[in-house]
């Protein structure tokens, strides 16, 4: 979320330059103000960029691991070896169309490992007739057997990864044009790129939430409450004796 906030500051930098640029066509505008504008908005750019790398740096081996250990689970076998999942994550114009294809093979086998637990523990195909919710949670909690699929929030994300390419395309393009009309573009097309950057890392992030909860599972919560009497209000008074 931390890219996410970056991201929206980093368009509000790129809209005030726009505004600059606006104010600048009828207004003498002063030296410190336009460098205070220039230096902000270097500063909001390097920061989205170093935190996009960190984000990068921390999703990647995470999404590598998550996506072995979910097709063990799911008693299939990981579909893909580590480097092709790599190289679908990390590969330029690849990882347009490669990253959203790993996140739903992701979801679909979290899914299918959670409805299927015994796939990947054959002791729990012979549950004890005692306590059959200890072998089997989804006994207890119904829901974690058929948990909601993220197949629509990945689809967003996956949406707004490929408006995000697409404006990276159209930013470097148009941004080597010198003309006036050409910079005045490239501020606008930074500003609908550093929003759609914003979307898709907070998108991102909750996709990366909900596999952490998938591969943890619920929370177990109690079942049964042992209420505790009060404590007396007054001293005990001895008992009788004779």
């Amino acid at each position: 979320m931390a890219t996410a906030g970056a991201a929206v500051l980093a368009a509000a930098a790129e809209t005030w330059r726009f505004v600059l640029m606006l104010v600048g066509r009828t207004q003498v505008l002063s030296g410190p103000l336009v460098a205070t504008n220039d230096a902000l908005v270097a500063a909001t750019g390097v920061a989205v960029v170093m935190l996009a790398v960190l984000t990068a740096a921390v999703a990647v081996p995470a999404l590598i691991r998550t996506h072995r250990w979910a097709g063990v689970r799911s008693g299939h076998g990981p579909s893909r070896t580590a480097r092709a999942v790599a190289a679908r994550l990390l590969v330029p114009g690849w990882n347009v169309y490669g990253a959203g294809q790993i996140f739903i093979e992701i979801d679909a086998m979290l899914r299918r490992a959670a409805a299927n637990p015994s796939a990947a523990n054959p002791s729990a195909a012979n549950p004890s007739a005692a306590n059959p919710s200890a072998a089997n949670p989804s006994a207890a909690n119904p829901s974690a057997a058929n948990p909601p699929t993220a197949r629509p929030l990945i689809l967003l994300w996956w949406i707004s990864w490929i408006v995000n390419a697409a404006l990276v395309v159209l930013v470097l393009g148009r941004g080597l044009g010198g003309s006036l009309q050409a910079i005045a573009d490239t501020v606008e097309l930074h500003i609908a790129l550093d929003l759609c950057a914003a979307v898709v890392a907070a998108l991102g992030a909750q996709i990366l939430r909900r596999f952490a909860r998938l591969v943890t599972g619920p929370k177990p919560s109690p079942s049964r409450w042992v209420v505790q009497p009060p404590a007396p209000t007054r001293p005990l008074l001895p008992a009788p004796t004779g």
